[in-house]
């Protein structure tokens, strides 16, 4: 008997035909990128190659360089 609010273990596994999307975040460090002295090529190739293979890229962060 289950307690109340809590589902069984059985109910909370997915089907075996689920299928999942992959999700990537890049992360791109450079005070160049940032400061638009650099244009980044390597994150739409990233994202194209990412794509091909069927991840789905959520988020990009641009971060300076720390030193």
């Amino acid at each position: 008997m289950e307690r109340a609010g809590r589902t069984s273990k059985q109910s909370r596994e997915l089907p075996v035909s689920h299928s999942f999307t992959r999700t990537a975040a890049i992360v791109v460090v450079g005070d160049e990128i940032l400061a638009a002295k650099v244009q980044d090529t390597n994150t739409p190739f990233l994202c194209g190659e990412l794509r091909a293979i069927g991840w789905r890229v959520c988020k990009v962060i641009l971060l300076a360089n720390f030193w």
